[in-house]
């Protein structure tokens, strides 16, 4: 095995070692994201069918008119709200801090290859046991290895170390050829004081750990807050539309007061005045019927704006 065959295992071990644990880490986070907006949508009194939240659908297209249920508001808010859309990305993000703080305390592996070539003239037959002015080749190679870790607990570490090197020469006066000189060392270490209970990496990650708790915690009450907040924007929409039919009853019920007035005064059985009040009330009913017409667009646009963006 050459040493650049080598170097190339070991550098793409260290990958897929460091890729396996931030893919590991973020399936963990999906996971827990996935079941606080399952026991978020639970609270609000909304059951999902598998908990999870599907991709949005492709913007641009043409706009319909749909049925929109509760229970379809709040699923459109889970899959569309940018709101919880940002929040959802800070617990993963904490996910490969946690990663970055454990590589402290991966095993690192290390290896040195070296090869030096010497070309010495031979001075005398005894020195390189062949005629005087030949050459006497000398090779020198190294092969060194280590495995060093600091532990997670009690600030120690320890490293083995292999350093072995091969020597060939074509001196013919030479007892063994090649030589090989192979020397093994282990070492551990622990601190007793400094270090011992915790260090800037341990509380770093301990800290680490507490600040994603608390950005679930914030997820999860994003997510309820938002909920309830369509939930009332749902309400006062319906309230909103069954107000213009009320309304609308009302400017049908004046209009068809005013008509009978008007009958009454041709047939001489009410005054004129009585008319123009009916007639007055007619323009106030219609007016009413504006402002409603006016609340169920306000009211809708609002009910969009919380189930899109969560802002009202």
């Amino acid at each position: 095995m050459t040493r650049t065959e080598l170097r190339w295992i070991v550098a793409c071990a260290s990958i897929v070692l460091t890729i396996g644990s931030q893919v590991s880490a973020q399936k963990t986070t999906d996971e827990r994201i996935q079941q606080l907006i399952r026991a978020a949508a639970e609270r609000v009194g909304v059951t999902l069918a598998d908990g999870s939240v599907p991709p949005a659908s492709p913007t641009g297209q043409a706009r319909v008119s749909v049925a929109l249920s509760l229970d379809d508001a709040v699923k459109l808010t889970l899959e569309r709200n940018l709101d919880i859309a940002v929040q959802r990305l800070n617990p993963q993000t904490f996910d490969f801090s946690i990663a970055s703080l454990h590589a402290a305390y991966k095993p690192t592996v290390t290896s040195q290859m070296a090869s030096q070539a010497a070309t010495n003239p031979a001075t005398t037959s005894i020195a390189g046991g062949a005629q005087a002015g030949s050459g006497v080749d000398t090779t020198f190679d190294t092969y060194n290895g280590g495995l060093t870790q600091n532990l997670s607990r009690g600030g120690g570490g320890f490293a083995v170390l292999l350093n072995n090197s091969r020597q060939t020469t074509t001196n013919r006066t030479a007892l063994f050829n090649p030589v090989f000189n192979a020397n093994w060392s282990a070492q551990y270490t622990q601190p007793l004081l400094r270090g011992f209970k915790t260090d800037s990496t341990r509380q770093q990650l301990v800290v680490t750990k507490l600040n994603q708790d608390i950005s679930e915690s914030q997820l999860q009450a994003t997510i309820i807050n938002t909920l309830s907040n369509v939930r009332n924007a749902y309400w006062d929409y319906v309230f909103a539309i069954q107000s213009v039919d009320v309304a609308q009853r009302s400017v049908e019920l004046a209009e068809q007061l005013v008509r009978d007035n008007q009958t009454r005064v041709e047939v001489g059985t009410m005054a004129p005045i009585d008319v123009v009040q009916a007639q007055a009330q007619a323009a106030t009913q219609r007016q009413n019927l504006v402002a409603a017409q006016s609340s169920v667009r306000t009211t809708e646009l609002a009910l969009k704006r919380l189930i899109v963006s969560g802002t009202e």
